[in-house]
Order: C-alpha cells, then sequence, then structure tokens
C-alpha cells in the first residue's frame, strides 16, 4: 500500500466550501469560523493523546498502530497557516474536471479565498500561537530546513503541554523542586538533582581545592543557558 501522504503530490485535505455571497452577507460568521478551525488544529498538534482519544470514538478503533498512523498523517499533510495549497487545489480541479466537466473550467486562483484570512483575526490567532508553520511530506516543521539547532516550535508544544498537565494536576497548579547537597570536605560539595550528580568548590585563593566550579559559576551558567 501507499501512504499518500509521503508523496510529493499537494493535495487538499481539510476542505472549506464557502460562497461569495454567504461570506458578504455573514462575515462575523466566517472569522469566528475560522478562529475556531484554526483553534482546533492547534489543539490537534500539541495535543496529542487527546487527539487520538477522539479518533478512537469516531473510527471505532483502538489499534495503536492505526491511530499512531492517522494521527502522523493528519501533522504531515495539514497546512498549518490556513491558506490553501495552490497546486493542491490544482490537482483537485484537474482530479474532478475528468469527471465533471465544469469544474475542469475553473482556475485555483479563483477559487481560493485567502483575502477571508486577511480580513479577520484569524492570522492574528496564529501568529499569537506561532503557528505559522507549515509540516512537509516527512512531517518536518519548515523551520527545521533553515538549518537551525533550536526547533522553537517543538519546544513551545511542549512547554504548553506540560503547563495544561501542571494546571490540571492534583496540586492545582504547583509543583515542586528538590535538590540535596552533602559536604565532601570542606568547601568541596556534592549534590543531587533530578538524579544528575553534580560536584562545586571554591579556588584555592577562597580556600578551596579548585576540583569543580563555585556556586555562583552554576549561577552564572544558568543565566547563560
Amino acid at each position: 500500500m501507499t501512504n499518500i501522504a509521503e508523496l510529493d503530490i499537494f493535495y487538499p485535505q481539510l476542505v472549506i466550501e464557502s460562497t461569495d455571497r454567504f461570506n458578504r452577507e455573514n462575515p462575523h460568521i466566517v472569522k469566528n469560523f475560522l478562529r475556531g478551525f484554526i483553534e482546533g488544529l492547534r489543539y490537534i498538534a500539541i495535543h496529542k493523546d487527546e487527539t487520538k482519544k477522539t479518533i478512537t470514538r469516531y473510527l471505532k478503533t483502538s489499534d495503536p498502530d492505526i491511530l499512531e498512523a492517522t494521527y502522523g498523517s493528519f501533522m504531515q499533510v495539514t497546512n498549518y497557516n490556513a491558506v490553501p495549497n495552490l497546486e493542491g487545489i490544482g490537482n483537485a480541479i484537474d482530479e474532478v474536471g475528468q469527471r465533471v466537466p465544469a469544474a475542469a473550467k475553473q482556475n485555483a486562483t479563483r477559487v481560493r479565498r485567502p483575502a477571508l484570512l486577511e480580513r479577520t483575526s484569524a492570522r492574528g490567532l496564529l501568529s499569537s500561537h506561532r503557528m505559522i508553520q507549515r509540516f512537509d511530506r516527512k512531517g518536518e516543521s519548515m523551520t527545521r530546513r533553515s538549518r537551525s539547532r533550536v526547533d522553537l516550535e517543538k519546544m513551545r508544544m511542549e512547554y504548553e503541554k506540560f503547563r495544561s498537565s501542571v494546571r490540571m494536576g492534583a496540586n492545582r497548579g504547583k509543583i515542586s523542586f528538590r535538590a540535596v547537597a552533602t559536604i565532601v570536605e570542606n568547601v568541596h560539595l556534592e549534590g543531587t538533582v533530578r538524579g544528575f550528580r553534580l560536584e562545586s568548590d571554591e579556588p584555592e585563593e577562597r580556600g578551596g581545592t579548585n576540583l569543580a566550579p563555585a556556586p555562583l559559576s552554576y549561577f552564572l551558567m544558568g543565566a547563560a543557558f
């Protein structure tokens, strides 16, 4: 079997159809719908487990492979800037045009309405969540193509998931950290935090043996990190 998501072929996956008349007469409905639609895309991208539960309910399956493949495919084909891809629309028109002659006369530029996004605050919503991202056919965000060593979008998503889990946890939004330090000799100390072992010492001119960074050095390094 062929995984369409891995082919270098653009094709509309999430289609929203409307008429020019409806858009003109109901701008607030269009605006609110677009905001909800984009927020839904954001939720799916951030809340993988919750999304899988929804997929389970509607596909009537709990097969982990099917759930993972379905979620992964969606992430690969979804355009997170919410603007339809012209090449994809053209491919759809060509395919439908083989069965419906009237469709073959359409033009991708005519049927796409990006101005609707520009006239609403939907793009502002995207910008505020830093979701103006696209995932290519291999599921890699476009920012990675710039060869950056930091995936800011991944970091943001993980942070928001962590925040959500803390807020919904038994401690009602409170978290605590624990660090333990013991004296090895004089100002040479050994500590543990989150399972990591650290040492600190002072230079000889401050009464130490210079076997490890001083506590202040860790503080400065933390600020640098």
